[in-house]
């Protein structure tokens, strides 16, 4: 009988937070006056974002945040010509790598360029690589051996006219072999991931190959840049791919935006594939306004979240920051825009130490005027009907009493002896309370009493995480 009311509770609320699952909310937003295209956590918890100055003159533009988005320094990189930043991420020794392009006028040849900053901004090195015609770099990664990778398109090198450009660097941004991959259409890359077996897979579009028009492009190497295979992904129109991850099991996500599937105008475009490239599933979003997915990530428990912009027609067109959060297999969960009347767009997401995420666009509409959006998400408040829930093993209830002073029961449902962690979080994602750490638990159902005593006023988080699964709610402190 204990049993059955057990698995009963459990049922229950699996059910409850299937139906009422929900977008997380938003914690903070910062807006700054330069254009952002990379965002990434840090390891002190802040954020580091590359960009453009939006001047006459553009530099490469570094902003480093603390962990509420508010500005510790600016760096700006560049001569007296155009310099563009598009891809940053934190290197080993705690400093940055930027990657992006440079050129003497905007009428003129570009060349790829990679700069090295320490910790602080304070640049170590910049390297420029190409040939005697345009060459763009759009992301760059540090790679297990310490050097670099930076994948564009290039007009110098290949097949004709534009080809996927691959460029491997080591530690000093001395370069150690280019590749060009592509066919006689134009070519280009925009996403790179270093693949759990040292080679790379990339994502781009392809007029060259595929079913017409543009097409998503897929590109697997070894570990010296060698192709394995490649894949085109679409229709007879155009079909482009912007963003890949490697799955945490056996395969690869991409998303972009496709004219061949969906609504009569573009729509956010998810295509699954195995560890060859072969599509597992695809799926579309969105509707007749014109939509695009720019950044992909997968989230802890195997599903993924999209972020892009959502087109709107009525009075006057406008779009919005567009993110998607789907189940394992591509089904939606939910949908939420950002924005006004005017022209915002989401173009980096990623996941953040406290279970939430970090959004970078543009926006026309906060901040009165053009420039870097950067939204923080909260942990989302449901999680039951993840795939890493082992079948519903695992269900944390709403606090009761909520909201509460001083004490309030968190309480959760195990099915099997498993080791957990409780912990509450304040609105920053700061951590401010253990009240369970990766203990062992047998199965039923478990109260724990939390007290808020030393604690102002608020909206707080509660975290319950066994193994790969977690759930996050929200309780409310009222003195």
């Amino acid at each position: 009988m204990k049993n059955a009311l057990l698995y009963l509770f459990i049922f229950l609320f699996a059910g409850i937070a299937t139906v009422f699952a929900q977008a997380p909310d938003t914690m903070w937003t910062r807006t700054y006056g330069v254009g952002g295209q990379c965002v990434q956590q840090t390891n002190d918890g802040g954020f580091i974002i590359v960009g453009f100055s939006l001047q006459q003159i553009s530099d490469v533009y570094l902003i480093k945040t603390n962990i509420n988005g508010d500005t510790l320094f600016t760096k700006t990189y560049g001569g007296n010509g155009y310099e563009y930043g598009e891809s940053v991420q934190q290197t080993k020794d705690g400093g940055y790598i930027i990657a992006g392009w440079t050129s003497p006028s905007l009428t003129g040849y570009s060349d790829v360029s990679l700069i090295k900053t320490d910790m602080n901004g304070i640049e170590e090195f910049s390297k420029t690589y190409g040939g005697d015609s345009s060459d763009v770099g759009l992301s760059v990664l540090q790679t297990q051996d310490s050097g670099y990778v930076i994948v564009g398109s290039t007009n110098s090198f290949g097949a004709g006219n534009s080809d996927v450009y691959f460029i491997k660097t080591d530690k000093n941004g001395i370069e150690q072999y280019y590749k060009a991959f592509g066919g006689d259409g134009n070519d280009n890359a925009n996403s790179v991931v270093q693949t759990q077996d040292g080679g790379y897979v990339i994502v781009g579009s392809t007029q060259s190959f595929g079913a017409g028009n543009y097409d998503v492009y897929l590109i697997k190497t070894d570990a010296i840049g060698d192709t394995l295979f490649t894949k085109t992904y679409g229709g007879s129109r155009a079909d482009y791919g912007y963003s890949i991850k490697e799955l945490s099991i056996n395969g690869y996500i991409i998303t972009g935006k496709t004219s061949s599937f969906g609504d009569i105008s573009s729509d956010v475009y998810l295509i699954k594939t195995d560890v060859q490239g072969n599509t597992i599933f695809t799926k579309t979003y969105g509707d007749n306004g014109g939509d695009c997915g720019y950044s992909i990530e997968q989230t802890n428990t195997g599903c993924f979240v999209i972020v892009g912009y959502k087109n709107h027609y009525g009075l006057g067109q406008y779009t919005d920051v567009y993110l998607i959060k789907t189940d394992t297999n591509g089904d939606s969960i939910f949908t939420k825009t950002f924005g006004g009347y005017d022209y915002d767009i989401g173009i980096d997401i990623k996941k953040t130490s406290d279970g939430g995420y970090i959004i970078l666009g543009y926006t026309e509409f906060f901040g009165g005027g053009g420039g870097a959006l950067l939204i923080k998400l909260a942990p989302e408040p449901v999680g039951v009907n993840d795939e890493n829930n082992l079948a519903g093993n695992f269900s944390l209830a709403q606090n009761y009493p909520n909201p509460f002073n001083p004490q309030t029961t968190l309480s959760f449902v195990i099915s099997n002896s498993s080791l957990v962690t409780l912990k509450v979080y304040d609105v920053l994602g700061q951590e401010i309370a253990t009240l369970i750490n990766n203990q062992s638990m047998q199965a039923g159902i478990h109260d724990v009493q939390f007290d808020g005593s030393n604690l102002q006023s608020g909206m707080y988080f509660y975290r319950l995480q066994t193994g790969n699964y977690s759930e996050t709610k929200k309780l409310v402190l009222l003195k």
